[in-house]
């Protein structure tokens, strides 16, 4: 029997096992996944997630935010390779006071920063329209009334998140008294009783890909790190878990790649006046080895595309699908500014405009904060769910109160509330 079980081995559960891996103390930890490590189905891979630390979505997050840079730094260390790129992040939105720097007068986003910044003694600096364009000339500011502002967090940046969970599963793959199943589907979830009036005995009913029959595994604890896939285990919560398409795409930089570089522009967070989602994206990562180095990367944040069933999320974009997304892009960027067209008389292309575009997905609640806690009913279970798209960068932290949860340390300095499933009544 286990002492833990991780289900789910993307950024956070990746994190979680490594976390239990290096427990000094004696136990025994298994880490199923449900298809092959480093998989590109859910929610974790697409080489890039931004990090920043002047949270407009609440600023409780904060301290996850900065314990989980510290551990990506730790990381860097210990593995000796690059991790984290700081190169700032800006949020860009139009105001009804572009020429104003009085804090009264920013813009929704931009407010909600500077509050979580000055919260937390975040240093960041306020661009009105003039300094926004002088300072980023990257950017399309549409329209082009000059009403468009932005707030700089220099501390901000990326963190390359395929090689930090290929660095944690290694450390976890290490250790002795930890086993990995990968490719192992969770068949039925049960309770056993105990012969001496003590907690039960958690039984999972798992297939793997090797085995013609089901294979039985046993824990006294179940970490549950599932994505989309966690209302499936756990119906009660499935109305509060939405997985949703999304997809990001890589647009090669032909003209000046060196404007385009991590060096000289920042990660940014976009939202056009004129479209209806948030845009967000990254800088060429000069260090990529992976032909990604002279492109860019930009995502929509928050399609409401309903996936009926995450396991058959079509990985292939749709033609109309392809036109939605470089309408969307052309918000931010002008192509004319980044490729080198020999006609640019006609409209282009999204085979012109991208590289690549990869889907993913979110798992979004009602209210976009996270679910952490314990499913009614489901005493010896911890669950990680309902990221809706901003968790990884929170993943060092959401793994070690996995951690925290299995070995039954204290987990009040974590300040769940806001996080408890117990607001939705589950």
């Amino acid at each position: 029997m286990y002492d833990a079980i991780v289900l789910g081995l993307g950024g956070v559960g990746s994190m979680a096992l490594r976390g239990l891996a290096r427990q000094e103390r004696s136990g025994k930890f298994l880490g199923i996944e449900a298809y092959r490590l480093l998989h590109p189905h859910g929610s974790s891979h697409g080489k890039t997630r931004i990090y920043r630390r002047a949270y407009f979505e609440h600023p409780n997050y904060v301290p996850w935010i900065d314990e989980s840079i510290r551990v990506f730094r730790e990381m860097e260390k210990e593995h000796n390779d690059s991790f984290v790129q700081g190169c700032g992040t800006v949020i860009i939105e139009q105001s009804q006071n572009p020429t104003s720097s009085d804090p009264a007068h920013f813009p929704k986003y931009c407010q909600a920063s500077y509050q979580s910044a000055m919260q937390h003694g975040i240093p960041v600096e306020y661009l009105n329209a003039s300094a926004l364009k002088e300072r980023f000339p990257q950017f399309r500011m549409e329209p082009r009334n000059n009403d468009m502002v932005g707030l700089l967090e220099p501390s901000g940046g990326f963190v390359r998140c395929e090689k930090v969970m290929a660095a944690a599963l290694q450390e976890a793959k290490k250790a002795p008294h930890v086993d990995i199943m990968e490719q192992t589907r969770v068949l039925s979830l049960d309770y056993i009783p105990s012969d001496h009036g003590g907690k039960p005995t958690i039984e999972l009913r798992v297939q793997t890909a090797d085995d013609t029959e089901p294979v039985v595994v046993t824990t006294r604890c179940l970490l549950v790190s599932a994505g989309a896939w966690t209302g499936q285990l756990f119906p009660s919560w499935a109305p509060y878990l939405r997985p949703i398409r999304q997809f990001a795409g890589w647009i090669p930089v032909e003209r000046k790649p060196e404007l385009y570089s991590y060096q000289q522009m920042p990660t940014y967070v976009i939202i056009p006046p004129k479209y209806h989602l948030p845009l967000y994206g990254f800088p060429c990562d000069d260090d990529d080895q992976d032909g990604c180095h002279k492109q860019i990367k930009i995502g929509i944040h928050g399609r409401d595309d309903f996936v009926t069933d995450p396991s058959n999320n079509p990985k292939q974009v749709s033609e109309d699908e392809q036109s939605e997304f470089l309408h969307a892009v052309q918000h931010a960027f002008d192509f004319d500014q980044i490729h080198q067209r020999g006609d640019n008389k006609n409209p282009i292309t999204p085979d012109q405009a991208f590289a690549k575009i990869q889907t993913c997905m979110y798992t979004m609640t009602p209210d976009t904060h996270f679910i952490l806690g314990t499913p009614a009913g489901h005493d010896q279970v911890f669950c990680v769910a309902g990221l809706s798209g901003h968790g990884y960068k929170q993943a060092p932290a959401l793994g070690q109160m996995m951690v925290d949860y299995a070995l039954g340390n204290d987990m009040s300095h974590w300040k769940l509330d806001f996080c408890d499933p117990k607001r939705f009544n589950v």
